[in-house]
């Protein structure tokens, strides 16, 4: 029996659990156990309408026949109450959603809807009469039991850049002794940036929710007004909720997981629109939803490595997305992949962009009013990024021997009123070593190997400074820094620079970082290549 290691118990990583226990593998399931995450404050709302366009996914009907299934699976093993259908109330905005709704939605969904009306005997809203509702926490308490009685769950912080060690058959845990044939991601959104797919999510965003008293209210379904009211678990002596949930915002810019007053005043305010009954804040919450530009889950397994896969992605539709593309994921791992290429088309996966993989990394590491560097300045694209990455606080240094390419990016700068960059037209290996000398920090440093593009391609970059500059680099990064080399093996040189790039991060291991190589296609020698660098944090103990 193949043993399973899913990283992860949040909503997506418990229903994977389950999926793979039923398959007959031994599962094993790791956890940080943080108390507030996105998946443990989640009210596990089941809504079929959603968005100010009222839109109904094409695959709800699907998902949500999965998701009763699933569920229901387990309510029989565990005893446990978990997965209710109750209709949901929703109250038009104003009278362009309404009109817009009754236009365009009522007679084709009018089966599985019900109208509400006003006082002015106007329609006021809808009942969604193919809502759910998961109890979240109980979900995954049960989940965390089953697995606990069996010796399969395991409480810790698995760093997977130092914990880790994959080989073509195999996965290792040594701080935990365990050995095993697969691993799954289920992590959700991360601070830390996981090296095996570092592009995921691309599109977190925090939520802010409250918990509430309402001691007057009698209503005890979930209403969406803008934001949405749902009542808590737990019931009165005379039936009604004791408490109520009020949720949530919607930030892709501020991903600190704190609570501000900012989204409690716009939570309050949201709250006016549904009740003017008296309430009493008890609790406010902020987390990081994992998101996806295309609004999809990502459900892939590792170019390199089949036999490590990530699920995730599900935002704020983990209730009822989780089940049916759990289920794909299993029947998809299950497959051997006979070429890389197929391997990808499997996952539905499109082909990875090491320029945007780089940025994500970046991103991920550079703190507003850093110091960060673009070593091959080119037309000033990088540099533009890694402005906005600092903020107007921070600063940039972008070097490149070409003047066309200095003037490129001068031009770009002024066209963006950017004003907090330096430009070097010199050898990025001598201003890399200069602000080395003069103790300068970096948060970031970034190349793109090769010849300037649009500009003459017999004038690359060198070996030789090239290797001078990666040293220099490694040595700017500050704690938890990391540095992006992109090396294009296509044109004339790029095979020997980036294998005195690969030479170079062999000979220069260093317990003070850690190196990645990513190619951009695994079955193409001439497809470019990535190397990441990240200066390592310092350690802290094991709780």
């Amino acid at each position: 029996m193949s043993k399973s290691l899913i990283i992860g118990q949040g909503i997506t990583g418990s229903v994977l659990a389950w999926s793979l226990h039923w398959e007959d593998k031994t599962v094993h399931v790791l956890d940080r156990g943080r108390n507030i995450t996105a998946s443990r404050i989640a009210a596990g709302l089941v809504t079929p309408f959603t968005g100010r366009r009222q839109s109904k996914a094409g695959d709800f009907d699907e998902s949500l026949t999965v998701a009763k299934e699933f569920y229901r699976r387990v309510e029989t093993e565990t005893g446990a109450s978990l997965f209710n259908e109750e209709p949901a109330e929703r109250y038009f905005q104003d009278d362009i959603e309404r009109d817009f709704f009754l236009k365009e939605r009522y007679e084709t969904h009018r089966s599985e809807i019900e109208l509400i009306n006003g006082a002015n005997g106007g329609v006021k809203g809808f009942r969604m009469l193919r809502a759910a509702r998961l109890r979240v926490s109980t979900f995954l308490e049960v989940t965390r039991s089953f697995f606990a009685e069996k010796g399969c769950f395991h409480q810790f912080d698995l760093d997977p850049t130092t914990d880790l060690e994959v080989s073509e058959s195999s996965v290792r845990v040594p701080k935990l002794a365990f050995v095993g044939q697969e691993i799954y991601f289920c992590q959700g959104y991360q601070p830390e940036e996981n090296p095996w797919f570092p592009e995921i999510p691309d599109a977190p965003a925090r939520g802010e929710i409250l918990r509430l008293e309402i001691p007057d209210r009698t209503v005890k379904q979930v209403v969406h007004q803008g934001f949405w009211l749902a009542p808590g678990t737990e019931e009165r002596e005379d039936g009604l909720p004791q408490e109520y949930l009020l949720g949530a915002t919607y930030d892709r810019e501020n991903l600190d997981q704190k609570e501000t007053q900012n989204g409690r005043d716009e939570l309050l305010r949201g709250l006016y629109e549904i009740t003017t009954e008296n309430s009493r804040v008890i609790a406010q919450y902020s987390a990081i939803r994992a998101g996806m530009r295309n609004r999809q889950p990502i459900a892939a397994r590792h170019a390199t490595y089949p036999h490590v896969g990530i699920l995730n992605g599900m935002g704020s539709k983990a209730s009822l997305m989780a089940p049916i593309t759990a289920r794909r994921f299993v029947k998809l791992m299950a497959l051997k992949p006979e070429t890389k290429g197929q391997e990808n088309r499997a996952t539905g996966a499109k082909g990875l962009s090491l320029t945007k993989l780089a940025h994500s990394i970046v991103r991920r590491a550079v703190r507003m009013g850093d110091t960060v560097m673009d070593a091959t300045a080119g037309n000033g694209h990088d540099t533009v990024f890694l402005a906005a990455c600092t903020g107007p606080s921070g600063h940039v240094h972008a070097i490149d021997i070409q003047p066309e390419a200095i003037q490129s990016t001068r031009t770009r700068l002024e066209t963006e009123s950017i004003t907090h960059v330096t430009l070097h037209q010199d050898d990025h290996s001598q201003v890399l070593k200069s602000l080395l000398a003069s103790s300068e920090v970096a948060g970031a440093i970034m190349f793109n190997l090769g010849y300037l593009p649009g500009g003459n391609k017999q004038r690359t970059t060198s070996t030789a400074t090239t290797t001078e500059a990666i040293a220099a680099g490694v040595s700017l990064l500050r704690a938890g820094g990391v540095m992006t080399v992109i090396a294009y093996r296509g044109h004339a040189g790029g095979q020997e620079e980036a294998r005195a790039v690969a030479d170079w991060s062999e000979n220069n291991k260093a317990p003070s970082w850690t190196t990645e190589v990513i190619p951009g296609a695994a079955d193409n020698d001439e497809s470019p290549v990535l190397y990441v660098y990240r200066k390592k944090q310092q350690s802290q103990p094991l709780s």
